[in-house]
């Protein structure tokens, strides 16, 4: 069943206003935790709340501890967004 495993990445990656398109449009593939379709569920679960989430809030996950955030979380990130997003935390 790709297509469902596919809809179900599409899903998790609806909306989040800025963020949420620059997550959408990352190349995730040079990055340890791969590319959204072969996310884990429960990575795919977290992104989907983070995203649909008005409080600012963000994920760090897989071995190089890479991030993921919102829009709130963007703005208290200045000058480190958008360079920040799916970096390892120690670089951000």
């Amino acid at each position: 069943m790709p297509n469902a495993s596919l809809h179900n990445t599409l899903q998790c990656l609806a909306g989040g206003g800025e963020t949420g398109e620059l997550i959408r449009t990352f190349d995730w593939s040079n990055t340890s935790i791969g590319t959204p379709e072969s996310w884990s569920q429960t990575l795919k679960t977290l992104v989907g709340i983070v995203l649909d989430s008005r409080q600012a809030m963000f994920i760090v996950w897989g071995s190089e501890r890479v991030v993921l955030y919102n829009d709130k979380h963007a703005e208290m990130m200045h000058d480190r967004h958008p360079a920040g997003l799916g970096q390892p935390f120690h670089k951000v």
